[in-house]
C-alpha cells in the first residue's frame, strides 16, 4: 500500500471530514479521529478508507456506523 486516505462522518454520511493518517511501516497506517461531543454524533461515527498500491490498484471501504460515542 502506498497511500491511504481516511474520512469520518458524524451525520450519517451527509458530510465526510478528513482524518489524520500516519504511515507506520510497511502496509501499516495509523488513523486519528477527532470525535465530537456525543450529541453531535448521536447515531455514531462512520468511517471511509481509500487506499492505493504502487501498481495503481485501489480499494475503498465504507463502514456507515463504525462505533458509537458515550
Amino acid at each position: 500500500m502506498t497511500s491511504l486516505k481516511a474520512e469520518a462522518t458524524f451525520d450519517g454520511g451527509r458530510t465526510w471530514r478528513p482524518a489524520a493518517t500516519k504511515a507506520g511501516g510497511r502496509n501499516t497506517y495509523t488513523v486519528t479521529i477527532e470525535n465530537p461531543r456525543r450529541e453531535q454524533a448521536a447515531n455514531g461515527v462512520g468511517l471511509r478508507i481509500s487506499a492505493a498500491d504502487s501498481r495503481g490498484d485501489t480499494v475503498r471501504q465504507t463502514i456507515p456506523t463504525a462505533y458509537g460515542l458515550r
